[in-house]
């Protein structure tokens, strides 16, 4: 594994993000990005009414809640430091496995794979048929999904199946069928406003993608790759700047800094223009989730194994974090699809960019 001393880019300062400047596009596109935004929109109303209602902290709950992110404000703990041994496991991982039935010319198998932890990574893995594949696509699913049968159409699983290629799709810690069992749906525990929680959590996240890649190259010679989609493309960005023999990496509407994020739903609230009832700055939340922001880190995977897609009217990851991305890893391919984060309109136009891209990696 590369040092993270070699990749760190400019962890002190993230800075601001530039505002978005978009390619041309045609009326088309221009449409579908217009309704996208429309339900993006929509939905938000929505969740900053929930974010109101439950997720934020009542004034007694704000101490305690700072307190969870001490370590990552006062300098107790490194945040330059955050992702030092992630990918190590003192025992190799082994995966326990179960039929799930036919694909086309191949199978469905569910595996959970065992390591440190007690909690068993688990994966949905499509196979081709014996000599048929032509490498494996790891596809990783946003905040709040992690069902696969629901994951596989928001991630285009039968595209990449019947391009030649395996599938694993990957649940997240809590998500799915590992989501807390007191919380209230798959992935409520990240927005739970404990920044020491969700840090773990992501950094859990990231080992196990880490350990997975490397069982799945030493179980094929054939080349494996990662994409992920919101939450899980913020992952695959990170997971570019730890692994540099991923064949290739596409992060789908990817987050580019948490913190900002985060701000963005907040300040959105109602409730979190009081003051009494807000933990943390923008600068502060900023400073939170540093250690494990792409925009912090240099990419160890080639430059050209490098794909970003971002919708146009993306009003959840808003233009301005892919754009970030793709400045920082020096302006890779990216394709920009009319549409939204909830309503990507442009679906094919996303299937046709990914395939080609793994073409002309000469993968397909």
């Amino acid at each position: 594994m590369v040092s993270q001393a070699a990749s760190i880019a400019a962890l002190a300062d993230l800075g601001e993000l530039d505002a978005a400047h978009l390619p041309r596009d045609g009326w088309g596109e221009r449409l579908s990005s217009w309704l996208g935004t429309a339900i993006d929109h929509a939905v938000l109303r929505a969740v900053q009414f929930a974010i109101d209602r439950t997720l934020l902290p009542e004034p007694e709950r704000v101490a305690a809640i700072r307190r969870s992110a001490a370590p990552f404000l006062d300098g107790t703990a490194d945040p330059a430091r955050f992702l030092d041994g992630v990918g190590r496991s003192a025992t190799p991982p082994r995966a326990t496995e179960s039929y799930l039935g036919p694909i086309g010319a191949g199978i469905r198998i569910a595996r959970r794979i065992h390591w440190d932890a007690a909690d068993p990574m688990q994966v949905e893995h499509w196979l081709q048929a014996p000599g048929r594949t032509r490498g494996t696509i790891i596809a990783v699913h946003g905040f709040g999904m992690g069902h696969p049968r629901v994951d596989a159409i928001a991630l285009q699983a039968r595209d990449w199946f019947d391009a030649g290629l395996d599938v694993a799709l990957f649940t997240l810690p809590r998500h799915g069928a590992r989501t807390d069992k007191d919380t209230r749906f798959s992935g409520a525990a990240l927005a739970s406003g404990d920044i020491a929680d969700l840090n773990a959590t992501i950094r859990q996240s990231l080992h196990e993608l880490l350990l997975l890649a490397r069982m799945l190259r030493e179980e094929s010679d054939a080349p494996v790759g990662i994409l992920g989609q919101s939450l899980g493309g913020y992952l695959a960005a990170l997971l570019a700047c730890r692994d540099p023999d991923l064949a290739f990496v596409v992060p789908i509407v990817p987050p580019a800094c948490l913190g900002d994020l985060a701000w963005r739903f907040l300040a959105a609230s109602r409730s979190a223009r009081d003051t009494a009832r807000a933990a943390f700055t923008l600068a502060e939340l900023r400073t939170c989730f540093r250690g494990h922001s792409p925009l912090a880190y240099r990419p160890l995977v080639a430059r050209e194994r490098l794909l970003l897609v971002a919708g146009r009217g993306d009003r959840i990851v808003p233009p301005e974090h892919p754009q970030a991305l793709w400045k920082h890893w020096e302006e890779p391919a990216i394709h920009w699809f009319g549409g939204s984060h909830l309503a990507p309109f442009g679906r094919s136009g996303i299937a046709q960019a990914v395939l080609g891209h793994l073409r002309r990696l000469d993968i397909l």
